[in-house]
């Protein structure tokens, strides 16, 4: 992921951490085809949250109320 998404090295423990959240994400032979994450919390999966790693990302700054 790291060298696909052209990030120095130093990111490593992000792409770690990124590579376990989409394998839990995913369906495991092991629970045949089903999705760890939904079989521990009983809850669907929102595809919404699958990003491309490394992807421009922009801090959102709200205005005084």
């Amino acid at each position: 992921m790291l060298i696909d998404s052209g990030l120095p090295k130093t990111y490593w423990k992000e792409a770690f951490s990124m590579a376990t959240f989409l394998i839990a994400r995913n369906p495991s032979a092991g629970l045949k085809g089903k999705i760890p994450s939904e079989k521990l919390t009983k809850t669907k999966v929102d595809p919404t949250l699958f990003r491309p790693f490394g992807c421009v990302a922009y801090a959102l700054i709200p205005k005084k109320l």
